[in-house]
C-alpha cells in the first residue's frame, strides 16, 4: 500500500511530465489532450480524475497492458508510462521543427563546451558562473537526448 507522500509525489512528477510532454509537442495548456498511462499502480485508477483534471486531458486510459498509441510522445515517470497522443500532426513540419530545435541547442551545447574547454575562463570566472556553465551544458544533453527521441519516433 503506497502512502499518501509516495502518491502525491507520484500525481505531482506525472503532472509535470504531461505538462513537459505538452510543451515539446507545442499543444497548448488550454487545449484538451489525449492521454495513455501505463501504470501497474493499482491505486492510480482512483486518482484517474485528479490526474485528468490537472493535465487537462481530453481522455485518460490507465492501464497496465495497453500498447503504445501511434503517434505519441512519452515519458517515464514514478506512476509509469505517460504518453501524450498527438492528433493529426504533421510529421513532415514536426520533424522540420524537431531538427531545428536539435541543430540550435547543439549549436548552445558546442559553444557552452568550448567556454568549459578554456582553461583561462575556467580558472578567472566566478565559482558561480561556471557551475551555471556546467548545469546548463548538462540541461542541454538532458534536452537533447529527449528531442533525439521524438525525432526517432516520427522516422
Amino acid at each position: 500500500m503506497a502512502t499518501a507522500r509516495v502518491k502525491v509525489t507520484a500525481i505531482y512528477e506525472t503532472i509535470e511530465a504531461g505538462r513537459n510532454l505538452r510543451a515539446e509537442a507545442r499543444v497548448p495548456s488550454n487545449q484538451k489532450a489525449k492521454f495513455v498511462l501505463r501504470s501497474n499502480e493499482t491505486w492510480a485508477k482512483e486518482e484517474m480524475a485528479t490526474i485528468a483534471r490537472l493535465l487537462n486531458a481530453q481522455s485518460l486510459q490507465i492501464d497496465p497492458n495497453v500498447t503504445v498509441p501511434g503517434r505519441s510522445s512519452v515519458a517515464v515517470t514514478k506512476l509509469g508510462e505517460l504518453f501524450l497522443v498527438v492528433g493529426e500532426t504533421d510529421r513532415a513540419a514536426e520533424s522540420e521543427r524537431l531538427d531545428k530545435e536539435i541543430a540550435k541547442l547543439e549549436a548552445d551545447l558546442k559553444a557552452t563546451e568550448a567556454k568549459l574547454g578554456n582553461q583561462s575562463f575556467v580558472e578567472r570566472a566566478p565559482k558561480g558562473v561556471v557551475e551555471e556553465h556546467r548545469r546548463r551544458r548538462d540541461d542541454f544533453n538532458a534536452r537533447l537526448t529527449q528531442l533525439r527521441k521524438a525525432r526517432e519516433s516520427l522516422d
